[in-house]
């Protein structure tokens, strides 16, 4: 399971809270997800990783050529 959720200030925590991190993340879903989210108890299977957002500054094209789209920006793992 991959869940993307916003973190005010990009917060650290220990792997003995994870678990219930991730539990407290996915308690506004329905089943399946609700029923999943019970079997989440060891923090030691929850990657949590905050996203970087990284600005290019330079322009985005050169001439006749230009990058938009995925061509130009990363993607969450769960879709690239």
């Amino acid at each position: 399971m991959y869940v993307t959720s916003f973190e005010l200030d990009r917060p650290r925590y220990e792997e003995s809270e994870l678990a219930e991190q991730m539990r407290i993340r996915l308690g506004g879903f329905t089943s399946p997800v609700a029923d999943l989210k019970e079997q989440i108890t060891d923090g030691a299977g929850v990657v949590y990783r905050p996203m970087q957002v990284v600005f290019v500054p330079d322009k985005w094209f050169k001439g006749r050529v230009i990058l938009i789209g995925d061509a130009v920006h990363s993607t969450t793992p769960h879709m690239g």
